[in-house]
């Protein structure tokens, strides 16, 4: 297959920077016309593996498709007369989870429709789609722990109620003990 026409070059965004319009995620409503088909990893002549990603669009649309890293890769392609469009992504993407959209903007920029998102794993030997179901967004340490650390504390005041509980109740038996006594 021929590599599609590149309208813009790929683009690191900052994740923060994505405006709402212009975020795939949030925006657009979902195409069934636009489809990414394959994501895999080839390796070149001179021993370089690229990521390739192909779908379709509709003939001689311009796409924008948006892979989901750390920070997104923004790149705008042209489909060609059979509304086909492939392209070889040049610039490094990280071992792990990612996921991409191909998009259809209006002349402000302002994605109007979307595909579904396909996501999947990208190793150094290969890059495999998977489920989207399956998908896992990396999140900070401390979202991954925060079932975690509510167990925790509930389990230690847990512990430390009863052991109030416990000790009243041994100072009250003691008073009542000693009064016993005299």
């Amino acid at each position: 297959m021929v590599r599609s026409e590149i309208i813009k070059p790929p683009v690191i965004v900052a994740a923060k920077n994505l405006v709402q319009k212009n975020n795939p995620k949030i925006a657009g409503e979902t195409n069934a016309a636009l489809k990414v088909e394959k994501v895999v990893l080839v390796q070149k002549n001179n021993g370089v593996k690229q990521l390739e990603l192909s779908g379709k669009a509709q003939p001689n649309e311009i796409v924008t498709l948006y892979i989901f890293s750390k920070d997104p890769i923004v790149i705008s392609i042209k489909a060609d007369a059979d509304g086909l469009w492939n392209y070889e992504l040049d610039k490094e993407l990280a071992d792990g989870q990612h996921e991409v959209y191909v998009t259809v903007a209006d002349d402000e920029g302002k994605i109007v429709s979307k595909s579904e998102p396909i996501a999947f794993v990208k190793t150094a030997q290969a890059a495999d789609m998977i489920p989207f179901s399956e998908f896992r967004e990396d999140e900070s340490p401390v979202k991954n722990s925060a079932q975690q650390f509510v167990l925790i504390a509930i389990i230690v005041m847990s512990i430390c109620l009863a052991l109030a509980l416990a000790a009243i109740g041994f100072l009250t038996r003691k008073e009542s003990f000693n009064e016993g006594i005299n």
